[in-house]
This record gives structure tokens, sequence and C-alpha cells, in this order.
């Protein structure tokens, strides 16, 4: 997925966003196991000033490759205003962890929220457009353990992803779900720490010296479960990424 700056003038945008896709595109598309081209992350695409700019970003990496999936990573599933412009639709969602303050059970918010996304995208006439979690995951600290099992230890992350996971792939509209993230690793510092233990984003399954936390054999549960039950079933079509190529390309 290629990645692209913030642009104070926006006007600038679009040339540049057309030579960065070449430039990163063409890397993309040596590569027999890339299913789809990505671009751009949790932009505001519940703006109206936005969508040109997809627009444009969205042909040029037609014009690169027309048989792959585009898509983009969205944080706005019940609002988005650009799902009809992609063959793929991610979503980047965090409930239980993110905006839950004052909610004494935060687990229990995941699978409703993440229903209730991919419900308005269907509400929205986009059921025929295959449906991923692109982002999900709450932080761990490694080694630290409590009696409650709260916020920040291994075992509330675990049971957070194992939940994620359960969700999203129990849910028969979405596609996949991808982890967010593999490993610890250095953030925000100064007054945005303040929520970033020890300044690193602490979502990785595995620590920054890539040690395995509980989460890690929790999504490999997870992962092996749903792969073993797509294996067992007369039809793959919600596991099987070369059909919906074939369907959407």
């Amino acid at each position: 997925m290629a990645a692209f700056a913030v642009l104070s003038d926006l006007g600038q945008f679009p040339p540049r966003s057309r030579r960065l896709s070449a430039e990163h595109g063409g890397d993309e598309l040596q590569s027999p196991v890339r299913d789809y081209l990505g671009f751009l992350n949790e932009a505001e695409t519940d703006q109206d000033y936005v969508r040109p700019i997809f627009e444009d970003t969205v042909a040029s990496l037609r014009a690169l490759d027309p048989l792959r999936l585009v898509s983009y990573a969205s944080r706005l599933a019940e609002t988005d205003l650009c799902f009809d412009l992609v063959d793929l639709i991610a979503i980047n969602a965090y409930p239980g962890w993110y905006g839950c303050e004052e909610v004494e059970q935060p687990l229990e918010l995941i699978k409703p929220q993440l229903d209730r996304c991919i419900a308005s995208i269907d509400a929205r006439g986009f059921s025929q457009k295959p449906v991923i979690i692109g982002e999900i995951g709450a932080e761990g600290l490694y080694g630290w353990h409590d009696a409650h099992n709260d916020a920040y230890t291994e075992e509330y992350q675990a049971e957070y992803l194992r939940l994620a996971c359960k969700s999203a792939l129990g849910n028969p509209r979405c596609s996949g779900v991808a982890i967010w993230q593999f490993s610890d690793c250095r953030t925000y510092g100064k007054g945005r720490a303040l929520q970033r233990p020890r300044t690193f984003n602490n979502k990785g399954m595995l620590d920054e010296y890539r040690r395995p936390k509980a989460a890690y054999k929790a999504v490999r549960a997870a992962f092996l479960k749903d792969a073993h039950h797509a294996n067992g079933s007369a039809s793959l079509s919600r596991n099987n990424t070369s059909r919906l190529i074939a369907r959407y390309s």
C-alpha cells in the first residue's frame, strides 16, 4: 500500500499522488501475491472536498493495473462517501479500545459495532462489494498481568483479539481481518504520549524484540480455526480471494 503525505495545498495532491502511485504501484505489480492495490489510510472520506482526490487516485491505479482490486482504509464506515469508487471496502475500527472510557464492559462493544458498520455498508447499496476489517486491535504490555485482566494486560489484549477475530470472521459479509499490529513500535512523544505507555504503540502481538505476547497465540488459534472451517466447507467464497478477484475485476 502506497503512503501519501498530507499536503497543505490540496492542489498539489493529485499530481503527486499520481506520481507516487506509479512509483509504488510498479513495485506492487511485480508481486503475484498482491491481491489489491491500496491507497490512503483514514482520510476524511465523509467530506465532499476529498472525493475528487479519491476519484483521481482510483483512476490512476486502475490505469496501472485494470485487474487487481482497488481499495483504501476507512475509519468512517457509517458515513464514508467514497465506497462506490472502490472494489473492496476496508474498515478500520477499534471498538472496546478507543472512545469507551465510560463503558463498564468494553469488550462487549466489539461484535455489535462491527456488525453495525457492515450493516450500514449494505444498507447504502454496497452489499455486493467484499468487506474486510483493515485494522483492529488493543494495546498490551509484554509481561504485564494483573488479577483483573484489565486494559494493557496481556490477557485483555488476547481476549480482545480473540473476540475481534471471532466477530469479524463469524460475519458472513466479512472476507477477512488484519490485526493492528504485528509488533510494538515507537510512536508519539511529549504530550501525545500520555495514552501511549513507554511512548510506544503497544498493539503488537509481539513486543519490539519479537517476543510473543498472549495475543499471538490467541490470533493464531483464531486463524487456524477459521482456516479449518473454510477447508471443510462446501463454499469457500468468503475466504477465497481469487474468487473475489474474478468477481470484481
